[in-house]
This record gives C-alpha cells, structure tokens and sequence, in this order.
C-alpha cells in the first residue's frame, strides 16, 4: 500500500510552489537571517529573475569556518567588552604589543546591551603575557584556547541498542 502510493506521488504533488528566493547581491548574513526567518535550509539566487544557483545551510556553515579561523591553528581568545568605541582597537593594540597577529575576528551580542563577546583567533603571540596585558586593559577573558592540528576531533558515539 505505502509503495504504491510513493510510486504515484511526484515532486510536483509535495514541492513548495511560493518560494523565497534573493538577488545575487544579497549579503551573506542577509541570506542566512532570511533562512533562520523563514526556517529554511536553502534559498535559490536570482540574477535578472533567472536561476543561477541556491545558497544552503551547509554553505553558510563553511563560511562561518573561515570567518572564525576554524581550519587554522593559533589562540582562541572568548573575551567579554564593554560595547565603547575603541575597544576593539584596545584589543589589537595588546596583541600587537605582543608581536601577534589577528587571523579571525567577530562579534557576538553579550549578555545585555552594553557588553560585546569578541572572539579572535590571534598566531605568534605568548599566551601567558598576552593574557595579562587584556586584563590590565579592562579585557575580561572568558577563555583562551590553544588550537593545534586541526582543533577538535568529533565525537563519535554508538547509540545503546
């Protein structure tokens, strides 16, 4: 019963047939807002009202490795900021003084509005002095990680039977 009524079923009967679609201009942090909005997982992408590809959550994701350094190694620093102008500079100021180099940046919503999480990937600065110098500039760090041969392997659990 089931087979036969999957063998007459088509993609026309169960495709959506209004959908949300964005120019090939479109940011990327536009898109994936649009995606969590709407709760999709892809969305196509126009150019003169013709198809010329879809933008899926797997794309974003890889986006979101590169932009946070996830494929290089170096210190992961989770710090906590007072939202003020300058701050960000503040904290490249110390990294410098320390001879580092910022390979990944990004900004997060803290825990109210007058906080930011930033996180930076930073190579070839101490860990310990670079640590001390974010404090003594009002840096609150929330972690610091070392990230070495690839970063975290997955975890793989076998379900119990």
């Amino acid at each position: 019963e089931v087979h036969y009524l999957l063998a007459k079923l088509k993609m026309r009967d169960v495709m959506t047939k209004r959908v949300i679609a964005v120019g090939d201009d479109c940011p990327l942090e536009e898109a994936a807002r649009i995606m969590v909005d709407h709760k999709i997982g892809c969305l196509p992408i126009l150019k003169d009202d013709e198809l010329i590809g879809i933008i899926t959550e797997t794309d974003i994701f890889k986006t979101f490795v590169e932009i946070m350094g996830g494929r290089e190694e170096g210190l992961r620093l989770t710090l906590d900021v007072t939202e003020k102008k300058g701050m960000l500079a503040a904290i490249a100021k110390e990294i410098f003084k320390q001879n580092g180099n910022i390979i990944s940046v990004a900004t997060f919503s803290g825990h109210n509005a007058s906080d930011r999480i930033i996180t930076v990937k930073v190579v070839e600065a101490p860990k310990q002095p670079l640590l001390k110098n974010l404090e003594t500039a009002g840096v609150k760090v929330l972690n610091a990680i070392d990230v070495v041969g690839g970063g975290y392997a997955p975890l793989v659990i076998d379900a119990k039977k």
